[in-house]
């Protein structure tokens, strides 16, 4: 029993309590058609401890955008990240989730979760 909140204890030292994230403009949830556009995601993180121009995005922890989804991620002003893009034609129908870890100047991480469920786009009939 020690171990586990031993375990508990270390994960919460390593999460950021400062960072604040403000989602600008778009979901962090949303259903989308394989083959087509997402709705812009932008997401300030205030508090990370870093300048403006500053990508406080913890590579080795967030998902690869552009290779699992064809999105595209970019940061502006260091603090907002802008998501964005066409999802892969190619992708199953499902649920799929994405995350983005920032850490602040004082090496602690937070998560971002996105989810997008995708469905293959619809077949035209004629009669």
């Amino acid at each position: 029993m020690f171990l586990f909140f031993a375990v508990v204890a270390a994960a919460q030292n390593y999460t950021s309590q400062k960072i604040n994230q403000i989602v600008v403009e778009g979901k962090l949830e949303q259903t989308v058609f394989a083959g087509e556009n997402i709705e812009t995601i932008r997401i300030l993180y205030e508090n990370t401890g870093f300048g403006e121009n500053y990508d406080p995005e913890y590579k080795e922890g967030s998902t690869k955008l552009t290779d699992n989804f064809g999105l595209t991620k970019r940061w502006t002003k260091g603090s907002i990240c802008e998501i964005s893009g066409q999802m892969r034609k190619d992708i199953a129908a499902g649920t799929y989730n994405a995350y983005i870890v920032v850490n602040d100047k004082d090496g602690k991480f937070f998560k971002t979760e996105l989810t997008f469920i995708v469905e293959k786009k619809r077949s035209l009939r004629f009669l």
